[in-house]
Protein backbone atom coordinates (compact mmCIF):
# COMPACT_ATOMS: atom_id res chain seq x y z
CA UNK A 1 0.00 0.00 0.00
CA UNK A 2 1.33 3.02 -0.44
CA UNK A 3 0.59 6.99 0.69
CA UNK A 4 1.04 10.01 -1.24
CA UNK A 5 1.00 13.75 0.72
CA UNK A 6 -0.07 16.65 -1.68
CA UNK A 7 -0.33 20.61 -0.06
CA UNK A 8 1.46 23.49 -1.01
CA UNK A 9 4.57 24.34 -0.48
CA UNK A 10 5.98 24.87 3.23
CA UNK A 11 2.91 22.86 4.57
CA UNK A 12 4.45 20.30 6.42
CA UNK A 13 4.35 16.96 4.11
CA UNK A 14 7.54 16.17 5.01
CA UNK A 15 7.77 16.68 8.47
CA UNK A 16 4.19 14.85 8.95
CA UNK A 17 4.71 12.21 6.08
CA UNK A 18 7.91 11.05 8.38
CA UNK A 19 6.06 10.36 11.44
CA UNK A 20 3.16 8.59 9.50
CA UNK A 21 6.05 6.56 7.86
CA UNK A 22 7.49 5.78 10.67
CA UNK A 23 4.00 4.95 12.51
CA UNK A 24 3.11 2.73 10.08
CA UNK A 25 6.62 1.25 10.04
CA UNK A 26 6.71 1.95 6.28
CA UNK A 27 9.35 3.49 4.37
CA UNK A 28 9.75 7.02 3.37
CA UNK A 29 10.33 8.86 0.03
CA UNK A 30 10.74 12.57 -0.39
CA UNK A 31 10.45 13.33 -4.13
CA UNK A 32 11.93 16.61 -3.51
CA UNK A 33 15.13 15.26 -2.37
CA UNK A 34 14.52 12.56 -5.16
CA UNK A 35 14.46 15.33 -7.75
CA UNK A 36 17.14 17.60 -6.01
CA UNK A 37 19.69 14.50 -6.46
CA UNK A 38 18.94 14.12 -9.84
CA UNK A 39 18.87 17.55 -10.62
CA UNK A 40 21.83 18.91 -8.37
CA UNK A 41 19.20 21.98 -7.88
CA UNK A 42 16.99 22.75 -5.20
CA UNK A 43 13.29 22.33 -6.40
CA UNK A 44 13.18 26.38 -6.18
CA UNK A 45 15.52 26.61 -8.26
CA UNK A 46 13.57 24.60 -10.90
CA UNK A 47 10.91 25.91 -10.11
CA UNK A 48 12.04 30.04 -10.82
CA UNK A 49 13.89 28.81 -13.94
CA UNK A 50 10.51 27.28 -14.99
CA UNK A 51 8.74 30.08 -15.10
CA UNK A 52 11.45 32.07 -16.37
CA UNK A 53 11.32 29.70 -19.51
CA UNK A 54 7.20 29.88 -19.53
CA UNK A 55 6.90 33.60 -19.01
CA UNK A 56 9.38 34.09 -22.11
CA UNK A 57 7.53 31.75 -23.85
CA UNK A 58 4.10 34.33 -23.31
CA UNK A 59 5.66 37.28 -24.11
CA UNK A 60 7.19 35.99 -27.36
CA UNK A 61 3.94 34.71 -28.20
CA UNK A 62 2.18 37.78 -26.88
CA UNK A 63 4.80 40.21 -28.82
CA UNK A 64 3.90 37.95 -32.19
CA UNK A 65 7.86 36.89 -32.61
Amino acid sequence: MNFFLIGFMGSGKTYWGKIWAKTMQMNFIDLDAEIEAIEGKSVAQILKRRAKIISGKKSLKFYGN
